[in-house]
């Protein structure tokens, strides 16, 4: 047996109406007629009792699905008979099922997203505000999209913040974006995707594009031309104040900034003191003996000090002169290196010697030296000095003394 059912949706009663309904008279031998339901009246009662279960469960579940006036009208006008007129019907059952599980299904969504414009026609840069709606449960969250400056081929001039309400078991997300475009024609609103985790699985919710329509400013050839119009000021934006604020800091850094260094510069350089160069080995070493001379210390009983100051003179000369490094090495060590130096002759390099041997035995043994060789061997450096430096350097010693 074959069932035909058509409706229609009436927008003025919000139901689902019925236009005709038909049951083709049953074949002789092929289907279970209602003669048969008569001597099996447990198929009448189960068809029954399914139809009265179907309209308490749809009377219960009524704000969910809009085909409900429809069934119940049908159930009510008896449109797929009763059981004295038809038999068993698997596509009457099977129907009931389906529109059951329809708002089962619907109820099950955890997330539905939409968006949604004022109007579908506007002016090239005109705003154009769009609605975003989110709708999920409360044990779903559902991260937005990070839409920076273009939705699309529309450009996104403002985003307005995320407002959150709550609905019974349901949370109300909805956001704002203020869009515009600059050409005219036919243009899409893009889908806008939301990806979200539920039962640890990757689900995306889609909004549905929206075609939006862009329209030049009628112009009216026959009026007046009208003057044009002064620039118009817009404000700052943050980014433009830093970078100003940035530029005037630099400005005046470089300006203040310069004199500044300059002028620590220069004051740093007047008080630092003027560090002469080194004098050479012959006129420190002149320098030095005069002073050993002058504070008398062999007359004054200081013999031990007279000959370490006297020696010490001696041998940062030659450490200077030749290379040796004579106030680190003994007199023993002094002497192989000291004799190979061609400017010093055999005279010299006795007389430094002894004048080294003497003040060791002094220093160390406490000798005492008779007082003419306190003066002979003040005079013995000299002796050693001059004769072992240039000539020049000698003059220009001379001429300052």
């Amino acid at each position: 047996m074959s069932l035909f059912f058509e409706a229609k949706y009436n927008n003025h009663l919000k139901a689902w109406v019925p236009l005709s309904a038909q049951i083709p008279p049953p074949k002789k031998g092929g289907e279970i007629t209602a003669a048969i339901g008569a001597k099996f009246p447990t198929v009448s009662l189960f068809k029954n009792f399914a139809s009265s279960l179907f309209v308490k469960y749809m009377k219960k579940n009524k704000s969910y699905n809009p085909a409900f006036t429809s069934v119940t009208s049908m159930h009510n006008k008896n449109v797929f008979g009763n059981s004295s007129s038809i038999g068993f019907n698997p596509l009457y059952y099977l129907t009931i099922v389906v529109l059951i599980s329809i708002p089962v299904l619907s109820s099950a969504q955890a997330v539905k997203v939409s968006t949604a414009v004022e109007d579908t026609i506007y002016l090239i840069g005109q705003h154009i505000p769009l609605n975003i709606n989110l709708e999920r449960t409360t044990d779903v969250t559902v991260p937005w999209p990070f839409l920076v400056d273009s939705l699309g081929s529309f450009e996104i001039i403002k985003s307005g913040k995320i407002d959150t309400t709550q609905a019974g078991e349901k949370y109300i997300e909805q956001q704002q974006l203020i869009l515009t475009k600059f050409d005219t024609g036919y243009y899409v609103i893009p889908p806008i995707e939301f990806e979200y985790k539920e039962n640890r699985r990757t689900q995306i919710a889609k909004t549905e594009p929206i075609i939006i329509r862009m329209n030049t400013m009628e112009v009216d050839t026959t009026a007046a031309i009208m003057p044009i119009k002064n620039v118009i000021k817009m404000p700052l934006t943050f980014k433009e104040k830093l970078q100003r604020a940035l530029l005037i800091a630099g400005i005046v850094l470089l300006v203040l900034g310069i004199p500044l260094l300059l002028y620590f510069y220069f004051k740093r350089r007047k008080k630092e003191a003027y560090v002469p160069p080194p004098l050479p080995p012959y006129e420190l070493a002149i320098q030095r003996l005069n002073e050993v001379q002058t504070k008398k210390l062999w007359q004054e009983g200081k013999v031990k000090q007279y000959y370490i100051e006297l020696t010490e003179v001696l041998r940062e000369y030659i450490g200077g002169r030749f290379e040796i490094n004579a106030l680190e090495l003994t007199t023993d060590e002094i002497a192989p290196l000291l004799k190979k130096k061609k400017e010093v002759t055999k005279g010299l390099f006795r007389n430094a010697v002894d004048l080294l041997t003497i003040a060791d035995y002094v220093k160390f043994a406490k000798a005492q030296p008779s007082t003419k060789y306190h003066t002979d061997s003040l005079e013995q450096v000299k002796q050693f000095l001059k004769a072992t430096k240039p000539v020049e350097e000698i003059e220009k010693v001379e001429t300052k003394a």
